[in-house]
């Protein structure tokens, strides 16, 4: 029974039913974040003839063993057969079978930890020259092991593979198919959730569709069936995770420079470098560079938690752990009010950002949007929310946004200009278009330069 419909993956479905409809075997590695939806989307492309085995963390003759016997379910007997390895036991299959089948393993970073020579194994099966029906699909949680058993040519299942797909979370705009919920809602939820399927169907089967809700039930009270997940999604890529929680304990809701970091963990900054590149390969963090700064070279950048699901949990529920322990959670609850808002409106301004590449307004192709932040001319500190170019490179589009019921456009877009006008070298001789996002605005002007976007229509650009 599924408590939610399956949203979206539209494309990723195309791509597996191509590969595994084709007349020759494939060999596919699909991967992601636990909870991201993987198994799920398997489930959509197999047949019933198709087998699917989960691994667990057991010795790998046990393993090999449960895999024969759950095969037993497509070829009768086969389990009465002890198999050395996982070569042997694929031959066989592939010679009982009477037609093209796909043999799904789950969980396969199991079965790396349990036998490391499992890759070279399925390598000489898949060498051998003798599979006409079995197509493989193998598939992982731990992002950096999964990547490394064919992104690298010293791999044994390097130019083997006819698909490496890497799923990540599913946009927002979902949220409103998912939940049959308004967009408004679908904001302030994504926020917590993220983009995290898992979590989603989480939220509907406890009836938590509400933030105040969703906030309280799902992470603060005493056994809340979220309240220790951040540990289960960060611990198969980041099993010696110390250094890397006190960093995202650093951040929690922040933006910070690589020397503040340092400076709160009590380290040297150079120490920083190489935990910081495994964050941001994880996707787990991300550097945030000034809109036109050269990436290479800028030096005015901000590191901050991707994840929407992680950001709030080390601002808010990894902070008060102590206190959540001892079942005080109304008491954090009054305490994080005003500063939940604050983060709810930063996930507004991210998706808002995110939405721009996305517009069509008078045909004009938008490259992604980036923010600015500095001193201006005036010397005054000025922060514009959205800046994005044209890829004409003839228009840069500059926007404003609030989590606010009642923009007053006519003033916020007078704001707004104001500050462009303030930017050190902003570009010359490009025609500005301006867009302002809010929840709903009290006034409205006609301007051909101007776009006004409230909570439907950037969800509705994020599916």
């Amino acid at each position: 029974m599924h408590i939610i419909p399956f949203v979206n993956r539209v494309k990723e479905q195309e791509k597996l039913v191509g590969a595994l409809s084709s007349n020759f075997p494939a060999l596919i590695i699909l991967y992601g974040r636990r909870r991201i939806g993987k198994s799920e989307l398997i489930k959509q492309v197999l047949s019933d003839r198709d087998i699917y085995f989960l691994s667990t963390q057991i010795d790998i003759s046990q393993q090999l063993s449960d895999l024969a016997v759950t095969i037993d379910k497509t070829i009768e007997g086969f389990s009465s057969v002890i198999y050395p390895d996982i070569s042997v036991l694929l031959e066989t299959l592939n010679r009982q079978l009477k037609e093209q089948t796909t043999i799904v393993i789950d969980e396969f970073n199991y079965l790396i930890e349990s036998n490391k020579a499992i890759l070279s194994e399925i390598n000489r099966f898949w060498e051998n020259g003798n599979n006409t029906k079995l197509n493989i699909i193998l598939c992982g949680s731990a992002t950096k092991l999964m990547e490394k058993i064919a992104g690298s040519y010293k791999a044994p299942l390097y130019g083997r593979t006819d698909i490496i797909m890497n799923l990540h979370p599913i946009y927002p705009g979902w949220m409103l198919d998912a939940l049959q919920i308004d967009s408004r809602t679908a904001v302030e939820l994504y926020s917590v959730l993220g983009g995290t399927p898992k979590y989603w169907e989480t939220a509907k089967k406890f009836n938590c569709l509400d933030i105040d809700k969703a906030v309280r039930e799902l992470f603060l009270e005493k056994d809340s069936p979220l309240q220790r997940e951040s540990s289960i999604v960060l611990y198969d890529d980041l099993k010696n995770a110390t250094q890397y929680y006190s960093i995202l304990s650093a951040l929690n809701n922040k933006m910070l420079r690589a020397g503040v970091i340092a400076n709160k963990l009590n380290i040297e900054p150079t120490s920083l470098t190489r935990p910081l590149k495994v964050l941001q390969e994880l996707k787990f963090i991300e550097r945030e560079v000034r809109f036109l700064d050269n990436p290479q070279k800028a030096k005015n950048t901000l590191y901050k938690i991707t994840d929407p699901f992680l950001s709030f949990y080390f601002n808010f529920v990894q902070k008060y752990r102590s206190e959540l322990e001892m079942e005080l959670s109304e008491e954090v609850f009054t305490v994080i009010q005003e500063s939940l808002i604050c983060h709810i409106s930063a996930t507004w301004k991210k998706l808002c950002r995110m939405s721009v590449p996305y517009l069509k307004s008078e045909q004009i192709n938008w490259k992604p949007a980036q923010r600015w932040w500095g001193t201006g001319i005036d010397k005054s500190e000025i922060e514009v929310d959205v800046l994005s170019l044209s890829f004409c490179k003839k228009y840069v589009l500059a926007g404003e946004v609030k989590w606010s019921d009642s923009m007053n456009v006519k003033k916020e877009l007078y704001k707004l200009k104001n500050k462009i006008s303030q930017i050190p070298s902003f570009p010359k001789n490009k025609r500005i278009k301006y867009i302002l996002f809010a929840r709903d605005f009290v006034d409205l002007i006609q301007d051909q330069d101007l776009i006004l976007m409230n909570t439907d229509g950037v969800l509705n650009k994020l599916k």
